[in-house]
């Protein structure tokens, strides 16, 4: 016997609807990383342009790496720069663990990744080249998953 048979659900590229999302959730992030650097640099930045996102499943919610453009807004024709942001969500929350200036625009060019094992496999999102955030040096997912889950020590 077969159990209802439900319509072929559309693709992700065919669904305006989730792409729509998408975008919704990558701007809202990076507009709270944009005020996390401003209200801890005591800076005027304002978002131009959201960029990539690469997400991880965690036990406690999701796990973010995003780049995005921005620039000073009291500043007249200001550069354009680069952001990397790091994030955490849960169902409530976000928390943002690191967003970092790097640098003009016209500026960036060569590894994009530098080191994390999470975005690695899509190339997309550009990441600080000393580091600074979450799974640098290509540490393996499963060891880092490990420590990240675990009770902190006594």
């Amino acid at each position: 016997m077969v159990g209802p048979v439900r319509p072929k659900a559309k693709s992700r590229k065919e669904s305006k609807d989730s792409d729509d999302d998408f975008d919704d959730i990558l701007m809202s992030y990076a507009t709270d990383a944009m005020s996390f650097y401003n209200k801890g640099k005591g800076t005027k930045y304002e978002l131009v342009e959201p960029g990539c996102i690469t997400s991880v499943l965690l036990l406690t919610g999701f796990f973010y790496h995003i780049d995005f453009i921005a620039k000073k807004a009291d500043v007249a024709d200001a550069p354009e720069e680069f952001f990397s942001v790091e994030l955490t969500a849960t169902n409530k929350d976000v928390f943002v663990e690191l967003c970092k200036c790097m640098g003009p625009k016209n500026l960036i060019s060569g590894e994009k990744i530098n080191g994390c094992s999470f975005c690695n496999m899509y190339d997309n999102v550009l990441h600080p080249k000393d580091g600074g955030f979450t799974a640098g040096d290509f540490m393996d997912f499963e060891e880092w998953k490990k420590n990240y889950n675990s009770p902190p020590a006594c």
